[in-house]
């Protein structure tokens, strides 16, 4: 009888230690699959930033682009209106000259160089 109750309590004490180790396991599990979920919120909202700074990166370098464009223009706008004024400069000093010269013939040589 005493052995029968002995088997009988290493039974239940098995059995209790399965339930125990069970409880521990489903509760380990929870957790687990709790933190997996939290991971892979992380993971997503990491990959959101990412896609977000890819954007921008590429919405920079457009504009990036398109500012080189046009400063390339303006420097070739502001090279064609350098040459311009440069002409012109030519053109006045060579009217200046023209006058000067002029100014410097008396009547009868101007007669003769203007018929």
């Amino acid at each position: 009888m005493l052995k029968k109750k002995r088997r009988q309590q290493k039974k239940e004490a098995l059995l209790e230690a399965k339930e125990e180790s069970h409880k521990v396991r489903t509760e380990i599990e929870n957790e687990l699959r709790g933190r997996r979920g939290e991971l892979q919120k992380q993971e997503n909202r990491l990959l959101q930033r990412e896609e977000n700074l890819d954007r921008k990166d590429t919405s920079l370098s457009k504009r990036e682009g398109t500012l080189e464009k046009k400063e390339e223009n303006i420097s070739k706008r502001q090279q064609h209106i350098e040459e311009k004024e440069s002409k012109i400069d030519e053109m006045i000093q060579k009217e200046q000259d023209e006058l000067e010269r002029i100014s410097a013939l008396t009547k009868e040589e101007a007669k003769k160089s203007h018929p």
